[in-house]
């Protein structure tokens, strides 16, 4: 646990770093914004927006690099009473993208930055802790082409900070012509999240709407999730999520 002076230094600190490390790459790069909303009916969620750079090194090798900014929230029963997290909090990524024909996965690693407060109500009265904590962050994505008309999307991520591991897989069948401006995919996805206090275990459907001249998608998703805890009974209820990918 670090004080706020150092949560402070570290943030700006990981910032300087990654204008010093995407600077040069600003001339070649491609950049790509993303973000997005995801909540369910028990009091779990998760904001998020990320801006990044893709600096290409030869044909099939970019270096991917990251800046995010996210906010998560989720309660747990707790000695007869109830906890409350929240916590926002900033990363920087950075790691290689390979891409072939039909494929491509990215491999990024880094650092961030994540205030954890908890709010505790419990028979014997409330009380509220705050902790400041930066550690390291992993996450890898791969993407597939199946066939002309199937895709496979797989994503996982590590947060030290909050020990936290979120991981999905989703598989989307395209309804339209490839040839078209317009597209839209729909299909099945399944996702598995969880740290000491919570776990969590969701399925459901994702559509996504695609702009493909101006290299713009929207996903939204739906389904059911159960959670788990330490203590006390599992939440189950809906999900639902919205995410915005532009590629610039």
């Amino acid at each position: 646990m670090g004080t706020r002076r150092g949560y402070r230094e570290w943030m700006a600190s990981m910032l300087v770093a990654g204008v010093v490390v995407m600077a040069p790459a600003l001339a070649w790069a491609e950049w790509e914004f993303l973000g997005g909303f995801e909540g369910d009916t028990h009091d779990t969620g998760f904001a998020f927006g990320a801006v990044g750079y893709l600096h290409p090194v030869t044909p099939r090798l970019d270096l991917a690099v990251r800046a995010a900014g996210s906010y998560l929230y989720y309660s747990f029963p707790e000695n007869g009473g109830e906890t409350r997290v929240t916590s926002p909090g900033i990363t920087l990524l950075a790691g290689p993208r390979f891409s072939g024909r039909g494929i491509s996965l990215t491999l990024m690693a880094g650092a961030e930055a994540r205030t954890i407060e908890r709010e505790t109500e419990t028979p014997a009265g409330r009380g509220r802790t705050s902790e400041d904590e930066v550690g390291p962050v992993a996450n890898g994505t791969l993407w597939a082409q199946l066939s002309p008309r199937w895709d496979f999307l797989g994503l996982i991520n590590y947060d030290s900070a909050n020990t936290y591991t979120w991981g999905r897989a989703s598989l989307k069948y395209q309804l339209t012509d490839g040839s078209r401006p317009l597209g839209l995919a729909l299909g099945p996805e399944a996702t598995l999240q969880g740290n000491p206090d919570i776990f969590s275990v969701q399925g459901g459907g994702v559509g996504e709407l695609s702009y493909r001249p101006l290299r713009l998608s929207l996903a939204l998703r739906l389904g059911y999730k159960r959670s788990t805890f330490e203590v006390g009974p599992a939440r189950e209820g809906l999900y639902g999520g919205i995410a915005l990918y532009k590629l610039y």
